[in-house]
């Protein structure tokens, strides 16, 4: 736990975006406990007020408490305000963008294995709140701590002896709390995997209660459920029973601490007895007030240690590293392999698309051309290999579904530009042959994604988001998949000029008129490249067609 800590929350705290918080709630936390540790201060000078018969004075010490108390309490309010308000949820929004970011530069693949971004949004909208919670325990333990062990230097200078006797005591409350609790936990955790297994019992009993007749099982079923009650039962017994054990511990310690502090009182101190010994108590029960807290701010710690694990996995997942390529080409790929399971998906694959280039990729399905593409655009990580582009340029990318917003079909295109241009949109609505929809429709919120548009029209808005980006190289998989042809020919033409440099992968062999250059994928590999007129006089290239025409 201690490692999690230090690798996870230490470099949280020093962070410039979230040490505002911590320095607050460590500000708060000294300043609570100081009130707190002033009281047995306060208490030992109108003692020695009292004894001198200086009865003005003590009155006045009464006064100036009660004016810190005032002062306590407006201020208290405030760092609240502070703390649980504003630089609470800042915290939280720094801790979710340091993630995001972490995701958009890592390989999505080592943080959530379906790639739905389930468990990165269970994170980011359930996990990251209870992180900043343990933060706060932690810096209010570290306060705390230090109080705790300024209170017994304290001590030490007001009476040597019962000083002793006080830090002991609390030493000794603060080690039953923390080892009692861990111990209850334990128990507590043993005991609801048990009711588990009662309740699973339970239901098959219920639920099969005529097959287990028939088979004669009901009786011995019934004999496992009783079992498993009584197990439940004489265990839960024994965890009372530590619970009522450490209660008592903690009160007869309690009560030798009392004992030991008369005593010393009455052997050891001859002068100023009084004041010393109720200073002593006023000071053993702050210091217990103290245990507790740090009991309660390390158990809550304990038990939300696994968010550190979540956190760390985030933080810790390794950087995409992408060299830059030559100034020549916009796009390399070298000795591509992926492999799941000892299987090659793709085996050293190496491709260049150079600057105002179009490249086409084709290849019978399950050829890997879709993964490849992925790793292109930094969305898997190779098994070997490594692809070079440059830094400077913009990509867009139009994947196999397409994958729309819930707003309207305008605010979708205009998702691809950072530049508010409606006149922009309008045209791209057109070259996207989307118009024909009519104002009413592309204003219209499409309820969840794509859900109120057909195959071909959410196409399309994929596509107008890709063009209006004007982006130096397109990356398409399937853009026309869903259109028909008369559509798929003004479209794509369109498409194809909206970017200078384009790597698309496709069925349609009227496409590929388009390309520069086409390379044939076949199990993983690449095959052949070449250009149109010489890729369709190959073998290959002509199985390739056959089966598109054969699937029409």
């Amino acid at each position: 736990m201690i490692r999690k800590i230090r690798k996870a929350c230490i470099p949280l705290m020093m962070d410039k975006d979230t040490r505002k918080y911590i320095y607050a709630v460590f500000g708060m936390s000294i300043y609570i406990s100081l009130q707190s540790a002033l009281v047995p201060a306060f208490i030992n000078l109108m003692m020695e007020q009292y004894e001198r018969c200086n009865y003005s004075k003590m009155a006045l010490y009464t006064a100036i408490w009660f004016l810190i108390t005032g002062i306590f309490i407006a201020v208290r309010y405030r760092f609240d305000k502070l703390i649980n308000g504003k630089f609470y949820f800042l915290t939280i929004e720094a801790i979710r963008e340091k993630c995001i970011n972490t995701l958009y530069n890592s390989n999505m693949a080592q943080i959530d294995k379906n790639y739905d971004g389930n468990e990165a949004y269970s994170f980011l909208a359930d996990r990251v709140d209870t992180l900043v919670g343990m933060l706060y325990k932690l810096v209010q333990f570290l306060s705390e701590a230090l109080v705790f062990a300024a209170l017994g230097i304290w001590c030490i200078y007001i009476g040597s002896w019962t000083a002793l006797v006080v830090i002991a005591g609390s030493i000794m409350q603060l080690a039953i709390g923390s080892l009692g609790s861990e111990s209850i936990n334990k128990q507590n955790e043993h005991l609801f995997k048990e009711k588990s297994k009662i309740i699973g019992a339970v239901k098959r009993l219920f639920s099969g209660t005529e097959s287990y007749i028939v088979n004669g099982k009901y009786d011995s079923n019934v004999q496992e459920i009783d079992g498993l009650f009584n197990g439940y039962i004489n265990e839960s017994r024994k965890n009372a029973l530590k619970q009522a054990g450490r209660s008592n511990l903690m009160r007869l310690s309690d009560a030798a601490v009392y004992l030991l502090l008369m005593i010393t009182s009455f052997f050891l101190i001859k002068e100023d007895s009084v004041r010393i010994i109720i200073t002593m108590f006023s000071v053993y029960n702050i210091m217990k007030k103290y245990t507790g807290w740090m009991t309660s701010d390390l158990t809550g710690i304990k038990d939300n240690v696994y968010v550190l694990d979540k956190y760390l996995k985030y933080i810790g997942c390794p950087k995409n590293h992408i060299e830059e390529c030559d100034d020549k080409n916009i796009l390399e790929a070298c000795n591509i392999s992926y492999r799941v399971n000892d299987k090659n998906i793709l085996d050293n694959i190496d491709l260049t698309v150079a600057r105002n280039t179009k490249v086409a990729l084709i290849g019978k399905n399950g050829s890997g051309k879709t993964t490849f593409l992925r790793i292109l655009l930094n969305l898997l990580p190779p098994t070997s290999g490594w692809v070079r582009k440059n830094d400077a340029e913009v990509y867009s990318y139009i994947p196999v579904a397409p994958q729309l917003f819930p707003v309207s079909i305008h605010e979708n295109i205009s998702y691809g530009t950072l530049e508010k241009d409606d006149f922009g949109i309008c045209e791209i609505e057109e070259q996207a042959d989307l118009k024909k929809l009519g104002d009413e429709r592309l204003g219209e919120k499409l309820p969840d994604g794509d859900e109120n548009l057909s195959g071909g029209e959410a196409q399309r808005v994929a596509i107008g988001r890709a063009m209006i980006a004007k982006s130096e190289i397109l990356i398409a998989d399937e853009p026309t998949a869903n259109l028909d042809p008369i559509t798929t020919k003004k479209v794509f033409g369109n498409l194809i000029k909206s970017s200078s440099s384009v790597l698309y992968t496709t069925h349609n062999p009227k496409l590929l008129e388009y390309a520069d250059i086409i390379h044939i994928m076949d199990k993983g590999k690449i095959v052949a490249s070449g250009k149109y007129e010489d890729i369709r006089l190959m073998k290959i290239y002509k199985e390739w067609e056959n089966e598109v025409l054969d699937s029409v």
